[in-house]
C-alpha cells in the first residue's frame, strides 16, 4: 500500500506538469496561430493593394505604348522633310565658310551665283522649317510618353515581383496555419496516459485497501490468540528460566562468586507502573540491597557469572531436548580475569567434567597453568608454520 500510494503521489504530480505544459503548449500554439492570423491578414490586404495597383497601371502603360506607337508613326512623317532640313542646314553651313561651289553639281561658284544659291537654300530651309514645326512639339511629346512608359515599365515590373513574393509568403503562411491546425497537443497523449495509470493506481488502492480491512478485521479477531499464545510461551518460559536460575545459581561458589545470586523473570515493572514483557536477568551480591541488571558488571566478575550461565543454560536446553554429551568446548573461558578467577574457573570446570563424566577442552591463546589439567597441547607458530608440541 505504501508503494501505491507513493506511485500514486508520483505519477499524479507527472500529470500535473505535463497538463501544465500542455496547456503552455496551447497557449504558445494560439498565440503563434494569432499571429500567424495577422500575417495572413496583412499580406492578403498589401496583395490585394498591389493588385489594385498593378491593375490602374496596366491600362495606363498600354496606352502610353498606343501614344508612343502613334506618335512614332507621326513622327514618320516628317522623316523625309527632316533629312532634307539637315541637309540643306548643311549646304548652308558650308557655303558660308568652305569653298564657292555649288553643293549639287559641284561648279565654281561665281558672286552671282553664290547669292542665289544662298537665297534659294534659305528659302527651302524657311519652307521646311515651317513644314516641321510639328515635329518639334511631336519629338518632344514622344520623349514625355517615352520617359512615362519606361516609369510604368519599371513600377509594373516591381509591381509584379512584389505581388509573387507577396503570394508566396501567403501560401507559406497558410501553410504554416494548415499544419498548426493538425499538429496535436504532445502532452495531451501523455496526459490521458498518466490519467489511465491513475485510474489503475487507484483501483489497486482500493482493493488493496479493501484487502487490509478484512486483514485488519482477522487480525483484531487473532489478537486474543496472539497473546494467549504468548502468555503460553512466557509460562513455559519461565519454567524453564526457574531451572535455568537453580542450575546457574547452584554453580555461583565454584566460581568464586560466594554469596551472589542470579534471577531470570519475563516480566519487569517499569517506574511508570506498567509491566514489560521480556528476559530480564539481575544479579544480587552481598553489600547490596537491590539487585542490578546483568549489564552493570564487567571484567573479570561479568565473565564469570558468563561463564556460569552459559554452562546452566546448555544443561537446561540439552535435558529439554533429550541429548546427552561427554564433550564440551570452552574458548578463553576466563578471558579478562585475573590469576584468582583462572584457578576458580579450571577448578569448577574440572569438578564438573568429573561429576558429569565428560570431557572439557580448555582453550585460550594464553597458557594456563593449573594442575586440575589433564593434559596440555600448545601451538606453536613461527616462520616455519605451525606446529604442536
Amino acid at each position: 500500500m505504501i508503494g501505491l500510494d507513493a506511485e500514486w503521489e508520483s505519477v499524479n504530480e507527472m500529470r500535473e506538469e505535463a497538463k501544465k505544459k500542455g496547456r503552455a503548449w496551447s497557449d504558445a500554439n494560439s498565440a503563434k496561430w494569432q499571429d500567424l492570423e495577422r500575417q495572413l491578414a496583412l499580406l492578403t490586404s498589401q496583395l490585394k493593394q498591389a493588385t489594385a495597383r498593378r491593375d490602374e497601371l496596366d491600362p495606363k502603360y498600354d496606352w502610353t505604348c498606343t501614344q508612343v506607337r502613334l506618335a512614332r508613326k507621326d513622327m514618320e512623317k516628317y522623316a523625309d522633310k527632316l533629312a532634307d532640313l539637315r541637309r540643306l542646314e548643311k549646304q548652308e553651313k558650308d557655303l558660308k565658310s568652305g569653298p564657292t561651289r555649288c553643293p549639287t553639281c559641284g561648279q565654281a561658284l561665281v558672286r552671282a551665283g553664290l547669292t542665289e544659291t544662298r537665297r534659294s537654300i534659305a528659302e527651302q530651309i524657311k519652307g521646311l522649317r515651317e513644314a516641321t514645326s510639328g515635329a518639334s512639339e511631336l519629338a518632344r511629346t514622344i520623349e514625355v510618353l517615352d520617359a512615362d512608359t519606361h516609369s510604368l515599365k519599371a513600377e509594373l515590373d516591381a509591381g509584379t515581383a512584389w505581388i509573387a513574393q507577396l503570394e508566396a509568403k501567403r501560401v507559406g503562411v497558410a501553410a504554416l496555419m494548415d499544419q498548426r491546425e493538425e499538429e496535436p497537443n504532445p502532452y495531451h497523449e501523455q496526459a490521458q496516459s498518466l490519467r489511465k495509470r491513475l485510474i489503475k493506481i487507484k483501483a489497486d488502492l482500493k482493493e488493496g485497501k479493501a484487502a487490509m480491512g478484512k486483514l485488519a478485521r482477522k487480525a483484531e479477531r487473532a489478537k486474543f490468540w496472539v497473546k494467549g499464545f504468548k502468555d503460553v510461551r512466557l509460562h513455559v518460559i519461565g519454567e524453564v528460566l526457574e531451572e535455568l536460575e537453580l542450575a546457574t545459581n547452584a554453580a555461583l561458589d565454584d566460581v568464586g562468586l560466594v554469596g551472589w545470586s542470579v534471577h531470570f523473570d519475563v516480566e519487569k515493572e517499569t517506574k511508570s507502573g506498567t509491566v514489560q514483557r521480556g528476559l530480564n536477568v539481575l544479579i544480587g551480591k552481598p553489600g547490596l540491597k537491590e539487585r542490578v541488571r546483568w549489564e552493570s558488571w564487567s571484567g573479570g566478575e561479568s565473565q564469570r557469572l558468563r561463564i556460569v550461565g552459559a554452562l546452566a543454560l546448555s544443561e537446561v536446553l540439552l535435558s529439554h531436548a533429550g541429548v546427552q554429551t561427554d564433550l564440551e568446548i570452552l574458548d578463553e573461558p576466563a578471558h579478562f580475569m585475573a590469576p584468582e578467577g583462572v584457578r576458580d574457573v579450571t577448578d569448577m570446570l574440572a569438578a564438573r567434567a568429573d561429576s558429569l563424566g565428560k570431557q572439557t577442552w580448555y582453550i585460550d591463546h594464553m597458557a594456563i597453568e593449573s594442575s586440575r589439567f589433564a593434559s596440555v597441547t600448545t601451538v606453536v607458530r613461527d616462520k616455519e608454520g605451525a606446529r604442536l608440541e
